[in-house]
């Protein structure tokens, strides 16, 4: 059987607040276009929460269209 990902990757797949995942298990987090559809108070609940299970010297990878969002500017501190 062929696999589409590599042994040591785990595709989790979440609501856009909560993360299943153990706290620091994660080496890797991505959202594509997410964080402008979710409201403000959300979207910094959900990078607490992508925080909470990244690894010492994890990554996490946010692609947003909108960078001048306000849920984007909140999270930048704007």
């Amino acid at each position: 059987m062929c696999r589409m990902f590599p042994a040591n990757f785990t595709l989790i797949i979440s609501d856009g607040c909560s993360i299943p995942a153990q706290r620091n298990s994660v080496d890797v987090a991505y959202s594509n276009q997410l964080m402008e559809h979710l409201h403000p108070d959300d979207a910094l609940e959900q990078v607490h929460n992508v925080l909470d299970v990244l690894k010492p010297g994890g990554v996490y990878i946010c692609i947003t269209p909108e960078p001048d969002h306000r849920a984007t500017r909140r999270l930048a501190g704007f």
